[in-house]
């Protein structure tokens, strides 16, 4: 039974990931072959892990390219993720979740769509000026009822603020809208 469950959860997932590229970046990254791969595992001097990570290598020409791929975590030094970060095969950053030491969710990132105006693999290889990124952001707070509520939420383009944003109060009222021009 838990096969079935994981089969089915891995599945959805690289679904989910996959489903937010464009169909010209994936056109543009279909070559793209990684050539070796390196697990980062860092710890403190107390033995506890401070950083997991895995890097993607890709060979493309005279030059090798390294980015981070999949899950990647640090940890506090007493025990405890602080950040979890999910990248896709490029290094594009699909989620990130900040968390504090009681493992509440501070802040959560997610990607809606990854794009690239880049005319060429090796242009997409050599800037990330090019690429578009549309996130959406929520940032977390505590409620009068010592619940975990949405206290700001709102769109992102290549890491600027756009379209409406919302604020809440501490019972989940809204408070203000901020509306940020493209």
């Amino acid at each position: 039974m838990k096969g079935l469950v994981l089969l089915v959860f891995s599945t959805f997932f690289s679904i989910a990931i996959h489903s937010q590229h464009t169909k010209r970046f994936l056109d543009l990254t279909k070559t793209l072959k990684a050539a070796d791969s390196t697990i980062i595992y860092k710890k403190y001097k107390n033995g506890n892990p401070k950083e997991n990570a895995k890097v993607f290598e890709y060979d493309f020409g005279d030059y090798t390219y390294d980015v981070y791929t999949g899950k990647r975590q640090f940890f506090f030094k007493q025990g405890g993720v602080y950040s979890e970060l999910l990248y896709d095969d490029f290094g594009n950053l699909l989620i990130y979740r900040w968390l504090n030491k009681d493992g509440k969710i501070i802040t959560e990132e997610i990607t809606r769509k990854i794009d690239s105006k880049s005319i060429s693999v090796e242009d997409f290889l050599n800037s990330n000026k090019n690429l578009i990124i549309e996130t959406y952001e929520k940032e977390y707070a505590e409620s009068v009822d010592g619940e975990e509520i949405v206290y700001k939420e709102g769109a992102r383009v290549n890491g600027k603020k756009t379209g409406v944003w919302i604020t809440y109060n501490g019972c989940g009222e809204i408070t203000k809208k901020k509306n940020h021009s493209k």
